[in-house]
């Protein structure tokens, strides 16, 4: 490949992945302060807004405030995802493991955006990762779960050409788990 079509294209990507920082980082400023908690509650859930460094309850968001639920819940996800993705981009990065972060891939007539998209450059494959990192929030892992079924519709196996990794507020996302995960994928 040409050196000033490859230079393009990496300025481009880093453009993009510029833009998608800015995004988040407008949604985080713009949240409101503290945290959310989640309880279940019979069949449906609840919650409340945890301001106080320390505080563990917090104050019940009645049902009509959703917009604040939204917020909060947005927050955290941004968090919980920026924080994982650079993990993985700079372990990817120390590997030599060529990926492209939210590239947009087809599948069939559906679009999707792999968290990374991986070159295996030994057998010039190219893999998939998820990384689920809500896996305590039910209908997160619902929607989470269709995309791996798409996935596997389509020919792409977790395990074989998808890895998923997936974290807890219990069982965080670690350096450890994503250098064993490149090892095994890319024996790097």
């Amino acid at each position: 490949m040409d050196r000033s079509i490859m230079l393009n294209e990496l300025m481009e990507e880093r453009d993009r992945l510029v833009s998608i920082m800015n995004e988040a980082r407008r949604r985080f400023d713009a949240a409101p302060e503290g945290s959310v908690r989640v309880s279940r509650h019979g069949k449906g859930y609840q919650y409340y807004h945890i301001t106080e460094r320390g505080d563990t309850t917090g104050s019940y968001i009645p049902a009509a405030d959703v917009g604040t639920v939204k917020a909060l819940m947005q927050k955290r996800y941004d968090r919980q995802v920026a924080a994982a993705a650079r993990e993985q981009a700079a372990a990817l990065d120390r590997a030599g493991v060529p990926y492209r972060y939210e590239c947009p891939l087809r599948l069939g007539g559906l679009h999707l955006h792999p968290d990374f998209t991986l070159l295996r450059i030994a057998d010039r494959k190219e893999l998939y990762w998820e990384h689920l990192g809500l896996a305590d929030d039910e209908e997160y892992m619902n929607t989470a779960l269709l995309r791996v079924r798409t996935y596997e519709q389509c020919g792409i196996f977790p395990g074989e050409d998808l890895i998923v990794t997936m974290e807890t507020g219990a069982q965080p996302f670690n350096a450890t788990v994503i250098e064993h995960m490149i090892r095994h994928y890319f024996n790097a």
